[in-house]
């Protein structure tokens, strides 16, 4: 009986290709060699019991010492489905809560960061899977994945599972994802791609907020900044930042288009001292604190881009969206919010006196509001200029 169980142990075990990439083993090479001499060893019908239980055991110490290379937490991936060839894509979910599938490869919508949970989080929606197929769950109630070699031996391939109380398997179903109670060959295989850079969409003003877990290099083309200091009248001065946006740092970025981050991930350059600029990964309701003021990016009535309250009335919470930065300024009076300086100017156009020239013009306070008339010194908007006005 030991030597069937021996027999029946090694003969059902196949060759394991040999890899260095996602879906493959290292340290095959000595598995699949132990595995040849223990073969030679049971067809010797003369050979000592001995010998297989010495065959056995250097087959065995060799397969675990055999490494499968699967995702890490803290990176970036795409997931790529054998039978349609195409992406994991949640910027389009259908009338079933499914996710959807597409063959872009380029996308923030395709792009996955896998959390210390286990969870996957997406990029465009900062939300996790959830149900298997779904998407809006956050990192802590999103599924966990299991990334398992594939069930039919398919090298390079993984045979995706989660914890969902039900049909655990995530299936490939052309146009979105699906759920499986049972292994389908191929529906349920995918390959895993690491990303390398993060794309960063420009707003029709110019400028977009960013935050990752990860360092990132900047684009030869891309200007970057972060928030240094409040300046009198309702600015906040930027300062550049150069090469690279150290690894959970909030920061603005200016320009037009789309940019694509690379990624660092052994990047080791310092926190900035000093920065106003938050951030987070996910979707978060970000819960005010007394005594500090809180903006994300904005623009003010005259159409200028800054820092600007994230909602009406400033007393509510307010959600953050994955990825982006916003901005505490602590111990502040609650003002409308900031529009940017570089130079540590104010910006004032000249000074003024109030005369009948300022009627018909449009007024503005620095918190937005329409004036009909000035009615004391101050700084105002006039006309789209900012003007201290005696």
């Amino acid at each position: 009986n030991t030597l069937d169980a021996y027999k029946t142990n090694v003969c059902t075990i196949e060759n394991v290709a040999e890899g260095t990439t996602l879906g493959y083993f290292r340290n095959s090479t000595a598995y699949n060699t132990a595995r040849a001499e223990a073969v030679a060893i049971l067809a010797d019908e003369y050979a000592a019991e001995s010998n297989y239980k010495s065959a056995y055991t250097t087959l065995r110490a060799a397969k675990e010492a055999m490494e499968f290379i699967a995702p890490q937490a803290g990176h970036y991936y795409r997931l790529k489905g054998k039978h349609s060839g195409n992406y994991i894509d949640a910027t389009t979910v259908n009338n079933d809560g499914k996710i959807g599938m597409s063959t872009d490869n380029t996308g923030a919508g395709s792009i996955f960061y896998l959390t210390t949970e286990g969870t996957l989080l997406n990029y465009h929606t900062g939300t996790c899977l959830q149900n298997t197929y779904g998407i809006g769950a956050s990192i802590a109630n999103g599924n966990v994945i299991y990334f398992n070699p594939s069930e039919s031996g398919n090298r390079g391939y993984f045979t995706l599972k989660t914890n969902f109380s039900g049909s655990k398997y995530i299936y490939d179903n052309t146009n979105y994802i699906d759920r499986n109670g049972g292994y389908v060959e191929s529906r349920c295989e995918w390959s895993i791609e690491e990303v390398t850079a993060l794309p960063v969409v420009m707003t029709e003003t110019g400028y977009a907020t960013f935050y990752a877990p990860v360092e990132v290099i900047i684009p030869a083309d891309a200007t970057i900044y972060y928030a240094s200091e409040i300046l009198n009248e309702g600015y906040i001065h930027l300062e550049e930042i150069t090469d690279a946006i150290p690894a959970e740092t909030g920061a603005i970025v200016k320009g037009e288009g789309t940019y694509h981050f690379t990624i660092n991930y052994d990047g080791t350059t310092e926190s900035i001292d000093g920065n106003k600029l938050h951030g987070t990964i996910e979707k978060t309701l970000i819960n005010k604190e007394s005594g500090k003021a809180y903006y994300i990016l904005g623009t003010d009535a005259e159409g200028e881009a800054g820092m600007y309250n994230p909602v009406d009335e400033s007393e509510n919470d307010f959600y953050n969206a994955g990825h982006k930065a916003y901005m505490i300024i602590e111990g502040a009076a609650q003002t409308a919010g900031y529009s940017f300086n570089w130079d540590g100017t104010t910006g004032i156009e000249g000074v003024e006196d109030v005369t009948d020239e300022n009627a018909g013009q449009a007024i503005f306070d620095l918190q937005g509001r329409k004036l009909n008339k000035i009615t004391s010194s101050g700084i105002y908007i006039i006309d789209g200029k900012k003007i201290f006005v005696k």
